[in-house]
Parts: structure tokens; C-alpha cells; sequence
């Protein structure tokens, strides 16, 4: 089994309960609103002209909160669905034989974002973004589409972009350059074109990770191991 260093993404959890939070706190608005709509009402219930204009000014009071609810409970329920699909990749990479390292929510440095897993092992380091997309993932020459549309978001560039800040990284520290493998591994997509690299950047769902890693050469490295991983344990 795989050595494991980390937990969930600091990031997506406090962002999630955010929204959670957002959800209860409009909902607590809500209910005052209500209470005293209903107020309004029986206090003029013989003023049918008075009873209009409370209409007229709780009804979009009413539509705002409710869409402001809706929106807070669509991105905690993101969150929380991303955080599961790296709940499920990290179940597959303790698989690993234990000559492997993996270090979740890596964070290089402050300001850059994080990166979802580093694996370090006998095939080399690879930087892992997770995505938790359901349905087919496709490529059209440039950018990775789902059911032939656009991502929110270019995937690719996003994970070349981790695997050469963290290469930046440790030749800053280390003094030497240290080849690494950008990967997106789908918790719960379909991907439809193998091992084959996209831009220098594997594209797999999350059943391929042991078999993407084992299909790599051992790989030497030009400082010693236990100096790149005591660097990626903070």
C-alpha cells in the first residue's frame, strides 16, 4: 500500500461549508421575510389596496432569496462532489505498492492554487488534477469536451500548469530540472481514448491509475528521492 501525507482539499471543504452556511443564512432571512409578510397581512386584512402593495414588495424579496438559496446549494453540492471524486482517486492510489508516495492537496506556493495529489515513486512524479464530471469525455484537437461541448474550464492547461510550477519548484530548491507527468484522472467520467497523452498531459478515468503509472519506465532520479519528498511533506 501506497505511503499516504495529507487530507482533503483545505480549500474545496471551507468552501463548501461556506455555501452551506449561505444556504441556512438565507433561509433564516426567508423565514423573517415570511414572518412578516404574514404580519403585514393579517394586520390589513380589511385593506385590500394595503394587501396589494405587501404583495408587490415581498414577492421579489421572496424570488431573490429563493435564487440565492438555489445558487448556495448548487456550489456546496459541487464542492462536496468534488471532494468525494478525490476521495475516490486517493482510494486508488493507496493501492500502489508501497514503494510509492502520494501527497494530497499540495499546495507549492501561496497564492498558486493547489494540486489535487503528487504521486513520487519508482516511475517518477506526477501531478494528479481530479475532476468528478460525469459522461463521456471527448478531445477536439485542442481542448477536452464533454458530449462534444466545451469543459467550464481548459483542463489540460490547467494541469500543465501544476506540473511546471512544481517543477519550478524543486529546481529552485534543488538546482536540478526533474521531469514531471501531468495527469487528470475522472472519478466518475468515461474516457474514451486510453493511456495515449493529450498534450503531454494523461487523461484517464480514475480505474486506469494503476495501470497509468506501472506502464512508466523506472526513472532515475538526479537528486535523491528523500530530499524531493521531505520538500512536498509541508
Amino acid at each position: 500500500m501506497a505511503q499516504f501525507f495529507g487530507s482533503r482539499s483545505k480549500y474545496s471543504l471551507r468552501m463548501a461549508w461556506v455555501s452551506v452556511f449561505g444556504v441556512s443564512a438565507y433561509g433564516l432571512i426567508g423565514l423573517w421575510a415570511l414572518y412578516k409578510y404574514f404580519g403585514q397581512l393579517i394586520s390589513h386584512i380589511s385593506q385590500p389596496g394595503y394587501i396589494v402593495v405587501v404583495l408587490l414588495v415581498f414577492s421579489p424579496i421572496f424570488l431573490l432569496i429563493k435564487n440565492l438559496m438555489a445558487k448556495e446549494d448548487g456550489l456546496a453540492g459541487r464542492f462536496f462532489q468534488g471532494l468525494n471524486g478525490e476521495d475516490a482517486v486517493a482510494d486508488e492510489l493507496k493501492k500502489l505498492p508501497d514503494a510509492y508516495s502520494v501527497y494530497a492537496d499540495v499546495v507549492v506556493k501561496p497564492g498558486q492554487g493547489n494540486i489535487d495529489f503528487v504521486l513520487v515513486g519508482p516511475t517518477g512524479i506526477f501531478t494528479i488534477e481530479v475532476k468528478s464530471h460525469r459522461g463521456i469525455i471527448n478531445f477536439n484537437g485542442s481542448e477536452l469536451t464533454r458530449h462534444g461541448q466545451l469543459l467550464e474550464k481548459d483542463f489540460l492547461r490547467q494541469a500543465k500548469s501544476e506540473a511546471l510550477c512544481l517543477h519550478n519548484f524543486l529546481k529552485e530548491k534543488l538546482g536540478v530540472d526533474i521531469y514531471i507527468k501531468p495527469a487528470i484522472v475522472f472519478s466518475r467520467a468515461r474516457i474514451t481514448f486510453g493511456l495515449k497523452p493529450l498534450e503531454n498531459t494523461y487523461v484517464i478515468q480514475k480505474q486506469w491509475v494503476q495501470k497509468l503509472i506501472a506502464s512508466h519506465p523506472f526513472y532515475h532520479f538526479p537528486k535523491d528521492r528523500q530530499q524531493i519528498e521531505e520538500l512536498l511533506k509541508p
